[in-house]
């Protein structure tokens, strides 16, 4: 049986708010969230630049292509 949990992680320094979830386990940050701590613009950008494709996720992957998360 899948296990899903959002959450919400807010710095306790900085105030950074970054939107998690929980799925089978495995902790996964939103993409857009860590972008803006980390001082990107441009999300699109900053995901094709450093972020390996097999690594990025979208609400519709998560919910029904179990597959990817093993």
């Amino acid at each position: 049986m899948e296990e899903k949990q959002d959450f919400l992680f807010i710095h306790p320094e900085y105030g950074w708010k970054l939107r998690v979830k929980k799925v089978n386990g495995r902790i996964l940050f939103n993409a857009a969230d860590v972008c803006k701590c980390l001082g990107y613009d441009n999300v699109d950008e900053a995901l094709k630049k450093y972020v390996n494709p097999a690594d990025i996720f979208t609400d519709i992957d998560l919910n029904t292509d179990k597959k990817k998360l093993n």
